[in-house]
Formats: structure tokens, sequence, C-alpha cells
């Protein structure tokens, strides 16, 4: 079979599925902008939009048209391919960024299966949550507009799917009939609990199986996943250390983490993305999957703790 997978950010979601498919011997292509490892075996063919966003664009409609543009990107290296013969058996793709809006007509008859991870809502999901923090009033009708969009992609595809009941329940009700829920799942021999275990730590402490660790994940340091929680938390986790009289989360991200993490011997290390220091992740003291007893949750049961009921860790919902 001859599969054709989508993904800007390839193999992103379909790392291990796309390996599965090769060993099998089916034919596998990847569609994608990145410069990322892919799984042996994979035709990878990259494309690269032409143009950025248009100056002085209405705000609401900026991400639609970011979209469009990486849409277009890919239209036209999916019709390169079709000039070269290549007609896939099935289409993968994450729409999230675009790539999905126009690939129907290319090959119209081929069927369209979309990976949906969320659609926008200006209440109850993920804006709004804290009083802390209140949206702006223009903040709704900007999200509704980042669903244009996500609202195409779900006309277009033939099937969808979702790794968790939540994720589609997101979805609009008229919709929710195209998508199925099909959990990622755990490699367990990977991720598992390891009774001789340890890590060392730079100021001289051994970890081992047993030991209380509290870790905070995170890909970002803000509050809209909840690190000004964890640091207001951290006094009453290690008491009778003193509060933390300077966690004031709408100011300075870098300086707040160093300075919680060093009034409570805590370990810490920041690594830089693509965007800079906005971007700087923090991988907090001990994270081994076999010593992880409490993991502090920023956002709810979201997909980057599930391997944590694979160790046995126990999760808290910040």
């Amino acid at each position: 079979m001859r599969v054709l997978l989508i993904h800007q950010n390839f193999p992103g979601q379909y790392k291990h599925i796309a390996a599965a498919l090769i060993a099998r011997g089916d034919k596998v292509t990847a569609l994608c902008i990145e410069n990322n490892p892919a799984p042996a075996g994979v035709n990878v063919v990259r494309y690269a939009p032409t143009r950025g966003n248009t100056l002085h664009i209405h705000p609401w409609v900026q991400d639609t048209e970011t979209k469009v543009i990486r849409g277009e990107a890919c239209f036209l290296a999916a019709q390169q391919l079709r000039g070269q013969s290549y007609v896939p058996d099935i289409i993968c793709v994450h729409p999230g960024w675009g790539e999905a809006l126009f690939i129907k007509e290319v090959w119209p008859s081929v069927p369209l299966l979309s990976y949906f991870e969320f659609y926008y809502h200006p209440h109850g999901a993920d804006v709004g949550f804290d009083p802390e923090f209140p949206s702006s009033a223009n903040e709704a009708p900007r999200l509704m507009a980042k669903n244009f969009a996500n609202l195409m992609n779900l006309e277009q595809c033939d099937a969808g799917v979702s790794p968790t009941a939540w994720q589609r329940s997101t979805h609009p009700a008229s919709f929710q009939h195209k998508i199925r829920v099909i959990h990622e799942g755990v490699d367990t021999d990977a991720i598992r609990p390891a009774a001789d275990a340890s890590i060392h730590l730079n100021g001289g402490i051994t970890l081992r199986p047993g030991d209380e660790v509290v870790t905070f994940v995170n890909r970002n340091l803000e509050p809209y996943r909840g690190c000004h929680s964890f640091f207001r938390a951290i006094a009453a986790i290690q008491a009778p250390s003193p509060a933390c009289p300077h966690c004031d989360c709408r100011r300075r991200w870098r300086e707040l983490w160093s300075q919680a993490t060093r009034r409570h011997h805590l370990e810490v290390a920041f690594l830089e993305g693509s965007g800079g220091p906005s971007r700087s992740v923090a991988h907090p003291f001990c994270w081994h999957h076999s010593l992880q007893r409490l993991h502090w949750l920023a956002a709810g049961l979201s997909l980057s703790c599930i391997p944590d009921l694979s160790v046995r860790a126990v999760l808290v919902d910040a």
C-alpha cells in the first residue's frame, strides 16, 4: 500500500506509525516543511512557503492567511508528486497548520484521514479558565476566526482521528461522527519502572526508587500552563519552607523560575527553542521515569502526562 503522510513537522505524531508501515512492507512518502530525522525507509518530500503574511492584515484573519500560505505550498508539492504519476492509496494528514486545505483537489478520490487535535472555543476550554488572567474583549472573535480552517478540514476529510475522547468532544457535534478516538499508546518496554535506577544531581544528591520526587513538565513557562500555580505550591509541598513572596507571574518567567528553584533547592536547566528565550523549556530536577512519584500537571490531564501512568506516577491536576 502507498501511504502519504503530511505533517509540517514530520514525523510528529506519525513517527511510530511510519516505522510500523515500513516494517510491514508499505511504501511511505512524507510531505513536510521541517528537516527532521525521518524513520528509515520513508521517502521525504519537503516544501516551503513562498511568502509571508500580508503587512497590516486584520489580526483576526492572520492565522487563516498563514494556513492558506502553508496549504498552497503543500498543494504545489502534491501537484508535483502527481505529475510524477504518484497516487497514494490513503493520505494521513495533520491539518492543524493548513496543509490539508487543498489536498483533495490533487487526489479527489483518495481517502483523506485527518488527525484532529483541537477545536478552538472562546469559553469553557483553554481560554479564560483562570480568573487571575482574564481574556481580553477581542479574544473570543479571534479564536472563532481560528476555526475557519478547522471547519474546512472537517468538511473535506473522509474520516478523522483524535487521541482522546475529550479532544474529539471539542469539535462540533455535527462532525463528531467522522472522528474516531484512537489513543496513541505508550511503549511500555521503554517507559516502565526500573528497581535499580538512580540519578545523580549536581549538588551531590543521589535519588533512587522510593524517594519522593516532584516534577513540573512544560513546553513554555506561562500562566496558560500553570507555572504560577506550581511556584506558589512549592512552599506547601516542601513545608516548612518559607512562602515565595515574589511569584508575580506576569513578569520575567526565567527569573521567577530561577528564584523559585534556588529558594527551594531545585535543580533546573533551560533549553532554548528556535524562537529564543520566550520558548525556553524548563526541565525540573529528576525527570527520570523510574523515580517519578508525583507529576504536577499544568493544564489538566494532557497527553504529555500519559506515559507517567506507565510508571505508576501519582498525578495532581493544577
